[in-house]
Formats: C-alpha cells, sequence, structure tokens
C-alpha cells in the first residue's frame, strides 16, 4: 500500500518528536521503532505514524494524503527547536515481502547476509545502501523496504524473478482485517478518541 512520509532530522529529532506525538519516543534507540498518535487538543485522532529512529534522524510513516497536513503543524512548532522536516513521500516508496520466507528473500534481493537484517523486534530496522529495512509482525510477519521511489519498480521485478507472489490490495486489506489491524483513514479518523479505534 502506498505510505506517505516526513523526515525529521538534527540533534534535536527525537524529543520534537517526543513532545508532540502520544507515545514517549526520546530515548527510542537507533535501529528501532514505535507507533505513535498525533492527538488534537481533545484528544481524537489525527495520524497514526510509525516513528522509526534510522540513526540519521525519524522517519514518520503514515496514511496518504496525511504528510502535508502533518508538514504544516510540525513546521508552525519548531520554534527554536534543532530540527528540519521535509515531506519525503515522493522520494519514498515501500514494499511489503511478508512471509516464512521473507528474510532470505529480502537478503538475497539486496545482496546481505540474513544476519544483516533487522532483528525479530517489530519495527526494528537497518539502513542497506539507500534501503530502510524495516521489520513488521503484522498483518504477517515479515520486512518493509522502504527505497528511493525510482528503485520500486526494479525492486518489484526482482521479487517476481526470485519467485515471490504479487498481492492485490484486496488480499492485503483481507489479511489486515483478519489480524486486527485498523488502518487511519479507514477504520477511524480525526473524530474517534484512541481508545474507540482499538
Amino acid at each position: 500500500l502506498p505510505r506517505d512520509a516526513l523526515s525529521v532530522t538534527g540533534e534535536q529529532a527525537l524529543w520534537f518528536c517526543d513532545q508532540l506525538v502520544s507515545n514517549q519516543v526520546v530515548s527510542l534507540p537507533s535501529g528501532r521503532g514505535a507507533e505513535a498518535m498525533l492527538l488534537t487538543p481533545h484528544g481524537k485522532i489525527r495520524a497514526l505514524f510509525r516513528l522509526l529512529n534510522t540513526g540519521d534522524g525519524v522517519l514518520a510513516g503514515m496514511e496518504p494524503g496525511l504528510a502535508a497536513g502533518i508538514l504544516e503543524f510540525f513546521q508552525g512548532r519548531i520554534f527554536t527547536t534543532r530540527v528540519a522536516i521535509r515531506d519525503v513521500s515522493g522520494d519514498l516508496g515501500t514494499v511489503s515481502v511478508l512471509g516464512p520466507d521473507a528474510d532470505p528473500i529480502v537478503a538475497a534481493l539486496l545482496n546481505v547476509h540474513p544476519g544483516d537484517l533487522p532483528d525479530d523486534e517489530e519495527h526494528a530496522n537497518v539502513t542497506l545502501g539507500e534501503t530502510v529495512v524495516i521489520r513488521v509482525h503484522r498483518p504477517l510477519p515479515g520486512l518493509d523496504l522502504l527505497a528511493p521511489s525510482a528503485e520500486r519498480p526494479a525492486i518489484i521485478g526482482a521479487l517476481k524473478a526470485a519467485g515471490v507472489a504479487p498481492v492485490t490490495v484486496q488480499d492485503y486489506e483481507v489479511a489486515r482485517v483478519r489480524s486486527g489491524v485498523a488502518r487511519d483513514r479507514v477504520d477511524f479518523d480525526d473524530t474517534y478518541l484512541p481508545q474507540e479505534a482499538a
């Protein structure tokens, strides 16, 4: 599925995110990630993020169409904080490789040893070349590849050539619903409290 993304860089990137989102992320180690929400003043869900500390900064992934509004909101709260925020939605594309063979397939695709991939903690991530590889557990265990958009067709082509079966958006939606993964702006929106959105 397509995703929007914001890049938050600078020495106070984690601190800045920590001041605005629902989870404590200021001490998120490099190579780790977390889900977090941006809430309205009334506690409603403005956006659900996957935040990744890549070591070079923070990447915030979200549903398509949200980045521009969140970027404007974040930029209005920088003040003297030492951060830079960019919308990188057009620069990066996500390819999900899910299933029991995801690790050896991705390792072969990127020409790395399977031990170079992220450990089993959800949202654990490593940067290999220009690709951020992210561990996912739901809707199925596997890996997300966050790569330059221009490389996405070649990645998909190489995966197909390796025998990976492509799935439709509908297939993904069925797996997502069965595993209880809620999607922002699909299953809930900014009229919901987190407790209502489960």
